[in-house]
This record gives structure tokens, sequence and C-alpha cells, in this order.
């Protein structure tokens, strides 16, 4: 199927909807007028009658007392309607923080309904596996066009300073939750910086949404000469020993204790 509309043609054409269901039709028009700025030759035509529906309609609600002024009156005009709540799809990704740089990381890409959301970040987590003090990031945008079920969905992550072992995936939306993976090490530049940048989804060569991403590459190593001092201050030697149950053992306890009292506790 053919692209009729850039980013930007859609862009308008949604706020035109929204602002055409709430009888604001200058607004609407001024979106429309926009959209066909921005749309490419193909489209121009199906935007053209939206923008006569528009000027209908105000004209109707211009019209003198008596005329067909109110919203019923006007119910055979409308707009193409958005997705139902139901069915709104969201592009989402799911990354660490921050990683060391001789990790490998991973980032997750999800297309899903937003009725699913707790469920996703929860499968994410699974899916990112992160240590113990490193956090979970998310960020979603709603498409710039409808996505429905069996569409075919390209992802492609664009993060300057990251290395990832694939630059494209692809899902086919048959559930309510699609994901891809990417997985990826910090460049030789990157360590010590935050890396920006994007995970764009596609619909037949049009973005549907760009996802912001941002993460921290730590420095591998502390500087040499804190090392030793280091290892040391970080050391957690256990204070609290409970040698023995047995009753037979309490010659041994009475030396750990002495031992132990030697170090003051």
């Amino acid at each position: 199927m053919e692209r009729k509309f850039g980013r930007e043609a859609l862009k308008y054409r949604a706020l035109a909807a929204e602002a055409f269901r709430a009888d604001r039709y200058d607004v609407a028009e001024q979106h429309l007028r926009q959209a066909l700025d921005h749309c490419r030759p193909p489209g121009r035509r199906e935007i053209q009658k939206e923008l006569a529906i528009v000027v209908t309609a105000a004209a109707m609600l211009s019209a003198p007392p008596g005329g067909a002024t109110s919203a019923a009156d006007r119910k055979g005009l409308h707009l193409p309607p958005p997705p139902s709540s139901r069915e709104l799809f969201r592009c989402s990704a799911f990354y660490p923080e921050k990683v060391r740089a001789a990790d490998v990381g991973k980032i997750v890409a999800c297309v899903h309904l937003e009725s699913v959301a707790g469920k996703v970040v929860r499968e994410a987590a699974q899916r990112l596996d992160l240590p113990s003090g490193i956090a979970m990031k998310a960020a979603s945008e709603i498409p710039l066009e409808r996505v429905s079920r069996e569409m075919v969905i390209d992802v492609t992550p664009d993060v300057p300073g990251l290395v990832f072992d694939t630059l494209r995936a692809s899902l086919v939306l048959w559930q309510d939750a699609q994901s891809v993976e990417f997985r990826f090490k910090a460049g030789a530049g990157a360590i010590g910086t935050a890396c920006r940048g994007w995970v764009h989804f596609w619909l037949e060569g049009v973005i549907l949404a760009d996802v912001p991403v941002t993460i921290f590459v730590a420095t591998e190593e502390a500087p040499e000469i804190f090392r030793e001092a280091l290892a040391t201050a970080n050391a957690r030697p256990y204070r609290l020993v409970f040698p023995s149950y047995s009753h037979q053992d309490v010659e041994i306890v009475e030396r750990l204790e002495t031992y132990a009292a030697s170090f003051g506790d």
C-alpha cells in the first residue's frame, strides 16, 4: 500500500480530527491546511476532501437562526475517527540506566496496547535481567499513524556511542504486545558519557514513532592508585559468628570468643 502522508502531515491530520470533534472548526481548518503543506501528492486529494467537510461544518454552525447549527444536525459530517482506546497501540523501549564499558547490554523495543502496559514492563524486566543497583528505564510514544493487527513493524536503534549486534528487526503485530531485542556494547569513545539517541519504529518506510533513549556508560575501573585501598574499604567481614549448636563444642566456642575479644568484639 502506497504511503500517502509524511510524518508532519499525519500529525496535523490527527490534530484536525481532535479539533473537529470538539466543534473547533477554525482550528481544524488551520491544521488541515498545515497538513496540505507537508503532504505528499497522492494524499492531497484526501486532505482536500476533509478540508471541505470542515468548511461546510463551520458554515452550518454560523447559519442564521432556524438553520442546521447543532451537532446532531451535523452528524453526517465527520473526519476519520481515531482508534478506540481499547485498541490504542504504543511504541515503547526499555533499557538499563547505565552499563559498564565491558558489559553487553540490551534494549527491548515493543509495540503494545496501553491496556497491557504492566505486563509489558514485567516481561521487559525479565528479558533485561539487570544486576542489583541498575534501574530499568522506559520511554514510550503514540504512533503518528494508526497501528492495527497484522501490520509488519520495522524497528531500528540509533544511539551514537553504542555498537549494536543488529541494526534492524521486524515484528508482526499478532498479539496485544510484540517485542524485539537489540544487544549492544559501548564504543571506545563512549566511556564516561551519556549516550543519547532513539529507537525508531517504521511502517513501510514511514516513521511511526521516535522513542528517546539515554544510557550512561560507566568507567570500567577505578584509578590504579586507589585500587588496593578501595578493595580494603569495600570489604565486609562478618562480625557476628555462631560457631556451633553442639554442647560438645564448648571449648572451641570459648576459644573463638577469646579470639574475637582481642579485636574488640
